[in-house]
């Protein structure tokens, strides 16, 4: 209830105060039967469908919206009622824009191409990233596009090994 609705209410029945009961259902929501989980499994499942049918096809020359239309067409193929949310596929540049949704970009050779997509089945929702290159070059494409971007500069905060090969690409300059 946002505060003017909660005003509203306060004000129409005197000396009654409205409470937030999130706290409430975010409890009951971490709580799940094994039919609930069953139907997450079914909305990974699906969107994991989709996202190896856009791997099938992840070329050079292909544009990203038909990446996202491959992994859409699977999951509704498969019952899916919908979006968990707006699917984002990014590919060289693109990739390290986050919450990047236009989905235009034609693909090249070596790209890094980054998903974040879930299907949404029976009122639940998958929401998976992965990462994938459109044929050759290795990951170093990656910290390129991190180094050209406007972000900042990204830390680490923890020091396993990957990480500190990821924070070593994004403080040097490539060759």
């Amino acid at each position: 209830m946002d505060r003017d609705a909660r005003r509203s209410f306060e004000e129409k029945h005197p000396g009654v105060k409205a409470k937030s009961a999130a706290s409430l259902f975010s409890k009951l929501r971490e709580i799940k039967s094994t039919e609930e989980i069953l139907l997450m499994k079914k909305a990974i499942a699906m969107t994991g469908d989709g996202i190896r049918r856009a791997a099938a096809r992840c070329a050079p020359g292909l544009k990203e919206c038909e990446l996202q239309a491959e992994i859409e067409y699977e999951g509704i193929r498969q019952g899916a009622s919908g979006l968990a949310f707006t699917s984002i596929i990014g590919s060289g540049p693109n990739s390290v824009i986050p919450h990047y949704e236009a989905n235009r970009r034609t693909m090249e050779s070596g790209d890094v191409v980054v998903m974040d997509v879930g299907a949404e089945y029976a009122g639940y929702a998958a929401d998976v990233t992965r990462t994938l290159r459109s044929m050759g070059n290795s990951l170093r494409s990656r910290g390129k596009y991190i180094k050209q971007s406007d972000m900042p500069r990204m830390k680490c905060s923890k020091s396993s090994s990957r990480e500190q090969r990821w924070a070593t690409l994004i403080r040097k300059p490539l060759k």
